[in-house]
């Protein structure tokens, strides 16, 4: 887990993607998500499923994520053969030409992932 110094990655916008120190399960990345939205504000009414925009995704159309009501912090839960599963997380509140996108590994099987997904999408 990171620091709780280093919490200000999440709102320094810079012109790549960070990969940050990975995390061990999905208990331990819904944790840091949480710190993270209450540190936002952006989550203080509410959040909104955010589903899969990708078309050649299996999860295409499915809830993979939350987002702020205003769409402007975004968390998705994601699985590629680089990275294995991760967390894409994006802020735009600096605008879109501006914002801060970061990846954060979960230490968990690709398996594991697509039962999280469907956890997701279970009473949709």
């Amino acid at each position: 887990m990171i620091r709780k110094d280093d919490y200000n990655v999440f709102f320094t916008p810079i012109k790549k993607e960070r990969v940050i120190k990975p995390v061990s399960s999905i208990d331990k990345l819904y944790s840091l998500m949480a710190i993270v939205m209450g540190l936002s504000n952006k989550f203080n009414h509410g959040s909104i499923p955010y589903k899969c925009t990708l078309k050649r995704s299996e999860h295409y159309g499915k809830i993979v994520g939350i987002s702020s009501l205003d769409k402007k912090i975004i968390f998705r839960l994601d699985y590629d053969e680089e990275y294995g599963v991760h967390l894409n997380y994006a802020n735009y509140q600096y605008g879109k030409k501006n914002p801060v996108k970061i990846l954060i590994p979960v230490e968990i099987k690709e398996k594991e992932y697509h039962k999280v997904i469907k956890g997701y999408n279970k009473s949709r």
